[in-house]
């Protein structure tokens, strides 16, 4: 398979997935359906963010690049880096969210609710998302 051959399943794919969901979400919203906040919000934006990660394993294995879906598994919770790398998105939460430590705004823990939702949320949806990038571009 040539390389834009696999660039332009890649992205064929992922706008296939993407497009739908985002059509589907414009028109509940000018119907005054909000899904802000809701699981059906939560669901539409871990498929829409995914998009490019389904596309990415697909176009991978489809053009020989990979052998089997584990070999991106495992590459993607292989550590390759320093261990300090990984501590870079605490630092980072540390940075966003120390202020309001400080300042005393932190009210019966709901921002300390969100440091550990805000690093998972960082490292699965900021990882996955390189299997694109890793694998076609």
């Amino acid at each position: 398979m040539t390389t834009q051959r696999m660039i332009w399943l890649y992205l064929l794919v992922a706008y296939t997935i993407i497009i739908p969901i985002c059509g589907v979400v414009l028109i509940l919203y000018f119907l005054g359906i909000t899904l802000q906040g809701t699981i059906y919000g939560f669901i539409a934006i871990a498929i829409g963010g995914l998009s490019t990660t389904f596309a990415g394993s697909l176009v991978a294995k489809k053009s020989g690049k990979i052998n089997s879906y584990k070999e991106i598994i495992k590459d993607f919770f292989c550590f390759k880096q320093p261990i300090i790398y990984y501590f870079i998105p605490i630092i980072f939460l540390l940075i966003i969210f120390g202020s309001r430590i400080f300042q005393g705004q932190l009210r019966e823990g709901q921002y300390w609710l969100k440091i550990p939702q805000l690093f998972i949320t960082a490292i699965l949806f900021g990882g996955v998302e390189e299997i694109g990038w890793r694998y076609i571009f």
